[in-house]
């Protein structure tokens, strides 16, 4: 008897079509609405208190197509509005967004840059309206 184990890869690739079916949408947001219903499929919340969970494993499973494709802004918004919802509290949506933006920064070292604060940014007269100026070096 399968009855416990269905096979719902039909399912994924229909709701994965309609996506792309949206015309009032970026198609950066629909690569980060087809990335979310594939991790949902594959793990299913059962309820609203395992959606943090979810998240977490949504960014671990795909922090470096996120950042790849520079989906970031478009993952905090889908936090945001889980948050807007009630599905998250506002410090899971800053510790996700931590994780993918200390992933970005890995992603910056691997790739043999380091990420500087210049020293004109640095210097004791500067107004705290100014704003800090990043630096990008090659790393040796």
């Amino acid at each position: 008897d399968t009855d416990n184990n269905i096979d719902t890869s039909f399912d994924l690739s229909m709701a994965l079509s309609r996506i792309d079916d949206f015309l009032d949408i970026t198609s950066e947001e629909k690569q980060l609405m087809k990335l979310w219903t594939s991790h949902i499929y594959t793990f299913p919340p059962y309820g609203d208190r395992l959606i943090p969970i979810v998240c977490e494993r949504f960014i671990q499973r795909f922090a470096n197509v996120l950042v790849e494709k520079n989906l970031r802004h478009n993952l905090l918004l889908h936090f945001m509005h889980m948050w807007d919802t009630g599905l998250l509290l506002w410090e899971e949506v800053e510790r996700f967004m931590e994780t993918v933006d200390r992933y970005y920064h890995l992603q910056i070292v691997k790739a043999g840059h380091r990420l500087l604060l210049s020293p004109s940014s640095l210097s004791s007269s500067s107004s705290s309206s100014s704003s800090m100026e990043l630096v990008t070096e090659e790393a040796d």
